[in-house]
């Protein structure tokens, strides 16, 4: 390939010399490639100022004005936005159903768990006050809500100091839960859920004189929904 007069290291000096030239002139090809090929399409036409698309304005004719004037009051599908309203009242009465059918979510449970309503009276009385009056009418539509679900009124009355639950206390506490019980009555709820249970004196909240008058109180809840403490003394 090389002529005889060329020694051994000018024959290598040479060949790296070719190598780099042809290497050289790939890179070089190869940029003019991507250019070629990255360049616009000469044959697709280019907006300018000559161009119909730009010449040819958009616009609602001037005869109709109104027509931009109906979007605001129908949805995308060409309906009443009052349609809304449907949707919701659907999704309300599926919920309502799945109540119904004991199927209950996340939501429902917590809400039966927190429905918890302790109702305070005096010493020696079974008068409601208006303080407790509007708390058991909260719970009383909770009880709507879940109408298949039991639920609990349990009275107390404060037996200080010796706490001997007697006929008097029974008694008492009797009277407190008819008064508990025809409020309930007024709201129209099914009582043949509810589950009485008269405490009398027997379990108070405290033995001390001082805190006696927290044991004078109704309770309602739900039965399946409330771990209750028993032993409080």
């Amino acid at each position: 390939m090389f002529p005889k007069k060329y020694t051994l290291k000018g024959k290598i000096i040479i060949g790296i010399y070719l190598i780099s030239l042809l290497t050289i002139v790939i890179i070089s090809s190869s940029y003019i490639l991507s250019y070629i090929y990255n360049s616009p399409n000469q044959s697709e036409p280019v907006a300018n100022e000559n161009s119909e698309v730009i010449s040819t304005p958009i616009s609602v004719p001037e005869e109709n004005p109104s027509s931009t004037e109906v979007v605001p009051s129908q949805n995308v599908e060409g309906e009443p936005v009052e349609q809304e309203e449907d949707v919701a009242t659907d999704l309300s009465e599926n919920s309502k159903s799945d109540i119904e059918n004991g199927i209950y979510s996340m939501e429902d449970l917590k809400i039966l768990k927190e429905a918890h309503v302790v109702l305070y009276f005096n010493f020696q009385s079974f008068e409601i006050t208006q303080e407790a009056r509007a708390a058991l009418e909260s719970f009383a539509d909770v009880i709507k809500a879940y109408p298949d679900e039991i639920y609990v009124i349990e009275g107390h009355a404060d037996g200080y100091p010796n706490f001997s639950n007697t006929a008097m206390e029974v008694e008492l506490v009797s009277n407190r839960i008819k008064a508990v019980y025809d409020v309930l009555i007024g709201h129209n709820l099914d009582l043949t859920k509810a589950e009485i249970i008269n405490g009398g004196s027997s379990n108070p909240v405290s033995v001390q004189k001082e805190a006696r008058q927290k044991n004078d109180y109704v309770e309602i809840y739900f039965r399946d929904y409330v771990i209750k403490n028993t032993n409080r003394k």
